[in-house]
């Protein structure tokens, strides 16, 4: 059917799209919390509509969300970098009518870095439409300027809320976007760990770190945890790193570790039982270049688990240096070799840390984060 690809179901009390606006993957951290509220929206007598890009398989998660809406959008965009800088181009306006049949009392638009679906709040503006925005995470490499600038700026400034997941990329886009937004919310993912989770402590052998991150070096730095590990020093050590087989360069830093003679370093299938990769695991490490609040996080703090973490976002906010976990002062080499070094001095207190983790974490978010967020978005409908 094209952009027409909806199935219409009766009239109902609200109707709420959900814009699905990031463009390098068709799944992650990102599109947890707009995608279980979208499930949670329509068991409540709400209409959810969903737009897309029309990626060449739909990951299992968005196909749960799609067999629960009233109508989805295929979208056709183009991926490329060069493309999205021409999003005003004729041929991408099309797709706004979508807008125009499903006619929305909200709009809510979900990027995975604080740069994208600025033509989709243009969109909402010209139509008279009210919107809020997901700001998953936001980084210092990306500083807009031009057209770019000028659209986001304007974007976020006419959006009824945004959702930060942290307050350090509040204060980020505001710089960036040199603007100020008081109608800026902090919210909390959902996560795939039980509130309760106690997984075990790790039978006898060598300390486990997993980094629970997808493959992505540019956000998630695993090439600082490469050269870190490929010290003499680490390579000697009685400690393991897991990653996991998930992103967009996992051949890269497979050769890589065939390359550099890691040893020490495991490459596992993805699992959705995270509670089982605690089960065997010590703690987390996340060499993070920029984050939000990783997911990772909180569930390894949920599980028990101290976390060494790069001082990116609120990061430092959530892990208590020497007590909880312990933080990297910066995403470099240097800094990370330090941080972990502090980590291996202390790990006879792993465990400790770690049921302090639990109970600090147990204070910074709720057991019900997708029932929580389902009403502050129909609140903004009343």
């Amino acid at each position: 059917m094209g952009m027409d690809e909806m199935l219409f179901a009766g009239e109902c009390m609200n109707r709420i799209a959900f814009i699905a606006a990031n463009e390098s993957a068709p799944w992650g951290g990102s599109e947890e919390l707009w995608g279980r509220t979208a499930i949670f929206l329509a068991s409540q007598n709400t209409h959810v509509y969903v737009s897309v890009r029309d990626w060449p398989e739909i990951p299992r998660e968005l196909a749960e969300i799609l067999k629960v809406c009233a109508g989805v959008q295929y979208r056709k965009d183009r991926s490329s970098a060069l493309s999205r800088l021409f999003e005003k181009a004729e041929w991408k306006k099309p797709k706004f009518t979508w807008l125009d049949a499903v006619k929305p009392d909200l709009v809510m638009i979900s990027q995975s870095v604080n740069a994208e679906g600025f033509d989709w709040m243009q969109a909402c503006r010209e139509r008279g439409m009210p919107y809020a925005v997901i700001v998953p995470a936001a980084g210092e490499a990306f500083w807009p300027s031009g057209d770019l600038f000028d659209r986001g700026a304007a974007g976020f400034a006419a959006a009824k809320k945004i959702y930060f997941v942290a307050d350090a990329n509040r204060i980020l886009t505001e710089m960036q976007f040199v603007t100020s937004l008081p109608q800026a919310k902090i919210v909390r993912f959902p996560y795939k760990v039980s509130y309760d989770a106690r997984p075990g402590w790790p039978a006898a052998g060598p300390l486990r770190l997993a980094c629970m991150a997808r493959i992505d070096p540019i956000s998630k730095g695993q090439d600082l945890l490469f050269n870190v590990l490929a010290m003499d020093k680490w390579r000697e050590r009685e400690l393991r790193v897991t990653l996991f087989r998930t992103g967009r360069c996992v051949e890269t830093f497979t050769r890589n570790i065939e390359r550099m003679r890691l040893k020490h370093v495991d490459l596992l299938d993805f699992v959705d039982d995270v509670e089982s990769v605690w089960a065997s695991h010590h703690g987390l490490i996340l060499p993070s270049r920029f984050e939000g609040l990783p997911l990772a996080l909180v569930e390894a703090m949920l599980c028990r688990r101290m976390a060494i973490v790069t001082d990116v976002a609120d990061n430092a906010k959530v892990v208590n240096n020497g007590v909880t976990g312990f933080v990297a002062e910066a995403p470099t080499v240097t800094h990370l070799d330090r941080a972990m070094e502090r980590a291996w001095q202390d790990r006879a207190r792993w465990c400790q840390m770690g049921e302090e983790a639990s109970r600090r974490i147990r204070t910074m978010v709720p057991p019900n984060p997708v029932e929580i967020f389902a009403d502050e978005l129909k609140s903004l409908l009343e």
